[in-house]
């Protein structure tokens, strides 16, 4: 009974041996699989942030298009190298516009034979299918992998840009798919583990070692395909062997004890101990290497730079957040952990609405602009991706969200800066450091007159003139090249062959080691501002040379009423078959004429005041053309073209006829010897803002008169000194150089503006502006002229030229007046103040040392207030009519008058006061 016992014993020992021996093998097996199966996962993870890494660098090429269609190649490279340099796994990225033509690529190391032989990529037969489902799909669309010709193989990502519904281009990424895969395995012991990735066919791509049975593998997507990751020990494990020996040895000891049981249990016992601490041992270092494997997993989710959590596929509520959804959001873990996003006030109820309707349909949401609000009450702008994946059976949502605040905000400044420039009235040109031009805003190519597109790529010297010399540009470039600012003005030329003077600023564009990169030039057209200058000076010289004049005639006017007065009281003396009678009357015409030549300057002077009256140039141009055919040789053809509807201007008819005249003859001089055609027309016109002559114009219509001929002409420096007084080409005897002051003066006085357009033996030709007359026609009325009148009436005469006093004193005693004469204003104020009610009128000058001639007015006023005053002057540039009836004053002598024109205004005041 006893060997049953011992035998049934045994047999229960050995089993319960193999039981235990088989639940470690199990145990092992299982800790092994969730080993392999955290690789897999940590790997995998690794692998989709790395790739979704990349794709955003497509996107963010992509959003630069969408911004700003015409970016360049410059900014697309300057772009292209910023994603480059933190992205070591990209090896080209390139644009293709609407066409699907490759236009831009970057770098060019490696990328030579796309830039020098760039591909129509939807008829291509290898790209060609991939293309088209992009722009079909309207998403990211992957190709590859595939081998690349710079070695190695490597993955395509197109994403088509659209601009609302019309495509305008597709943004490209060429991946390695070894620097991919080498960063999702980075520390993963690849002696002991092995991997491999498939694509949508099953066909391997990556880690050709075949994985056995008992491998894990996991599928997820990569833009619109999705691979496999399979990943198994490198060779098949083994239970541990001393584990099993340990268990063959406790069989044996089993056996052993069935035999010597009852002398031997306790020794048995002990030794059973001993086996549950080893296998209690093997157990805790199991579990420690499965929770370093969670903690290392944990810590990658931990320390992620993205925003990230796990939240609950029911009701949403966070299960777990990382350390950047902390810092960022402001809430903490224990306040995140349990709550959802609306009860945080992270993002609106719709949003999240919208988040959780696209995680049902289609089970992920990529890249999804959303705003975010933080505790503080900050809100950002960014991209979420989401995805439902299992975790211990459990349906649950990884969450990474980007922030892309500061990506928008430098986006939207350097929109801002874009549109400030582009709506610019200045011009603006960027070019590289050879002067190949890189940008022009729409104002620089309203000022050259060339399109963006003719210019893009040119150099500068597209613009040069040749009106500087060569080292005028070399010392531009050596300011510019030594990192400094270039200002002044340039002579450039447009498309159209013409010149214009620019106002530029020229300075370096650096990097951030201090390389200049670029030259950005800011240019202003001139032109027009320095054409204004000129006529401004122009205007001013005539100005004061025309104060000189003004001046200069006071003076002759005092020396020629003596002349003119003595000579006419001589004329009438003397018997007309007297012998000096002729020399008399040579004097007295000469006296007239010098006259005459003041008239002239005073007109040119704008000194002298003539009645202005609504008057048709045609008629005026039609006696005047009458009378200059009479007196210019046949040799001269003239004709003429005179719009018949042309409208009223304001004018003296005298003066517009000699400004017809002084033109026409000026013309017939430069015809003189040679013959020509001398034409005449007549036009309305409307002059802008930008067509007036002279400060002085306003915009508005205006009669042009033109006067042409064939002549000799003239150069640039005579045209512009051709109305300056005294100034002549003629000979000697032939002219005195006041006739084109004169008509710059009475044109200039109408409120018009002449200008001359003259090249040597191209002829002249002259444009007269009158300001037309709107106001209702006026009536002609006759001037009727009085015989010459006589008077007995007493006149109070003063006037500090003693010549002149005397002379008129004479005049006057001769037409019948008494006469009282004073040289010196106070003498004759006392003389008045004496005996006021015995003179009937006073005679003053008006320019006098002590009292002026206005002055004295006044106080002769004060004490008899029905005196009439007659002032004589030479010139008045500050007395008007107005001031002059506001003193009281009854009439204005310009000096030098004839006998007869004085008595008339003498008899007309005084008969005025009669009829009172």
């Amino acid at each position: 009974m006893r060997k049953i016992f011992l035998v049934a014993l045994g047999c229960l020992c050995f089993s319960a041996v193999f039981l235990i021996d088989q639940w470690q093998v199990t145990h092992w097996r299982a800790e092994k699989a969730v080993e392999l199966d955290g690789v897999l996962q940590l790997c995998k993870a690794r692998l989709l942030n790395s790739i979704e890494s990349r794709v955003n660098t497509i996107e963010a090429l992509a959003s630069l298009f969408v911004s700003h269609p015409e970016t360049g190649a410059g900014e697309f490279e300057r772009f292209a190298f910023l994603l480059l340099a933190s992205n070591p796994s990209i090896r080209a990225l390139q644009y293709a516009d609407a066409t699907t033509l490759v236009t831009y690529v970057y770098p060019a190391k490696g990328n030579e034979i796309t830039r020098d032989s760039p591909l129509v990529l939807l008829s291509d037969p290898l790209r060609g299918v991939f293309v088209k489902k992009a722009i079909e799909q309207r998403r990211a669309v992957l190709q590859g992998p595939f081998a690349l010709r710079q070695g190695g193989q490597g993955i395509a990502v197109r994403l088509p840009i659209f601009s609302e519904s019309r495509f305008t281009g597709l943004a490209i990424g060429i991946y390695d798919v070894d620097t991919l895969v080498a960063e999702a395995i980075e520390g993963v012991d690849l002696t002991q583990f092995v991997f491999r990735l498939t694509d949508n066919d099953g066909g391997v791509f990556w880690g050709g070692d075949t994985i056995r049975d008992g491998g894990l593998s996991t599928s997820f997507p990569v833009a619109d395909v999705t691979w496999s990751l399979a990943v198994n020990f490198r060779s098949k494990p083994h239970p541990p062997v001393f584990s099993r020996l340990l268990v063959g040895i406790c069989s044996l000891g089993f056996l052993l004890a069935a035999l010597f049981a009852i002398h031997m249990s306790q020794k048995q016992s002990q030794r059973l101990e001993t086996i549950v601490k080893e296998r209690t041992k093997d157990l805790v270092q199991s579990n420690g290497a499965l929770k370093a494997s969670e903690e290392k997993f944990f810590k990658v989710f931990q320390n992620a730079p993205l925003l990230m959590d796990i939240s609950s596929v029911e009701d949403g509520r966070y299960l777990e957040v990382n350390d950047d959804f902390v810092a960022v959001t402001g809430y903490s873990r224990k306040e995140a952990i349990g709550a959802t996003c609306v009860d945080l006030g992270l993002i609106r109820a719709q949003d999240r609405q919208l988040l959780a309707e696209r995680l049902k349909d289609n089970g992920r949401v990529q890249n999804l602009e959303i705003e975010l609000f933080c505790s503080d009450g900050a809100k950002l702008i960014c991209l979420y991706s989401g995805e439902v994946i299992e975790v211990n059976g459990q349906k649950q949502v990884l969450s990474i969200v980007s922030n892309i605040t500061d990506r928008k905000k430098i986006q939207a400044d350097r929109d801002r800066l874009l549109t400030a420039i582009e709506q610019s009235a200045e011009g603006v040109v960027i070019t590289d450091t050879e002067g190949c031009i890189e940008y022009v805003n729409p104002s620089f190519e309203k000022i050259t007159g060339y399109p963006q597109q003719e210019l893009m790529g040119n150099n500068c010297r597209v613009l040069k003139s040749g009106e500087h010399d060569p080292s005028f540009y070399h010392e531009m470039w050596e300011t510019i090249q030594s990192k400094n600012t270039w200002k002044g003005r340039l002579v450039n030329k447009r498309k159209d062959g013409s010149l214009y003077t620019e106002e530029a600023t020229i300075s370096p564009v650096s990097d951030k080691t201090g390389k200049i990169i670029n030259f950005v030039a800011v240019k202003r057209d001139i032109s027009d501002e320095i054409k204004m200058g000129k006529r401004m000076q122009q205007s001013q010289k005539m100005e004061t040379i025309g104060t000189l004049a003004g001046g200069i005639a006071h003076d002759f006017n005092n020396i020629l009423f003596p002349i003119i007065g003595h000579a006419e009281m001589l004329m009438e003396d003397i018997p007309k078959d007297s012998p000096v009678r002729e020399s008399l009357n040579e004097i007295y015409i000469g006296a007239l004429r010098a006259k005459e030549l003041v008239q002239q300057i005073l007109a040119f002077s704008r000194q002298e005041t003539s009645e202005l009256r609504q008057v048709k140039v045609q008629d005026i141009i039609r006696e005047a053309l009458k009378l200059l055919r009479s007196s210019i040789p046949s040799s001269i053809d003239i004709s003429h073209s005179i719009d018949t509807e042309c409208g009223y201007i304001r004018a003296d008819s005298t003066q517009i006829h000699q400004v017809v005249m002084n033109l026409a003859t000026n013309a017939y001089h430069a015809m003189e010897e040679t013959g020509g055609k001398l034409f005449l027309s007549l036009k309305e016109v409307q002059l802008g803002r930008y067509d007036i002559l002279s400060p002085d114009m306003s915009q508005g219509s205006y009669v042009c008169l033109v006067i042409s001929d064939t002549g000799v002409g003239m150069t640039k420096a005579v045209s512009e000194q051709i109305f300056d007084p005294f100034f002549t080409t003629k000979e000697r005897g032939k002219g005195t150089g006041m006739g084109m002051s004169v008509v710059h003066g009475i044109v200039k006085n109408m409120g018009g503006a002449i200008k001359v357009y003259s090249e040597p033996g191209k002829g002249t030709q002259f444009y007269v502006y009158f300001p037309l007359d709107n106001t209702a026609s006026e009536k002609q009325t006759p001037l009727w002229i009085d015989p010459l009148p006589v008077g007995t009436e007493h006149i109070l005469l003063v006037d500090d030229e003693i010549a002149i006093a005397t002379m008129e004193k004479q005049m006057l005693e001769r037409l019948g007046y008494q006469v009282t004469s004073h040289t010196n204003s106070m003498a004759a104020l006392n003389a008045f103040r004496s005996c006021p009610d015995a003179f009937d009128l006073v005679m003053s000058d008006l320019a006098m040392p002590n009292m002026s001639g206005d002055k004295l007015s006044a106080e002769l006023i004060k004490i008899r207030s029905d005196i009439p005053i007659l002032l004589c002057t030479g010139f008045s540039d500050t007395l008007s009519e107005e001031k002059m009836a506001s003193i009281g004053i009854h009439g204005l002598i310009l000096k030098p008058i004839v006998g007869k024109d004085l008595s008339r205004k003498i008899r007309e005041v005084l008969n005025k006061k009669e009829a009172k």
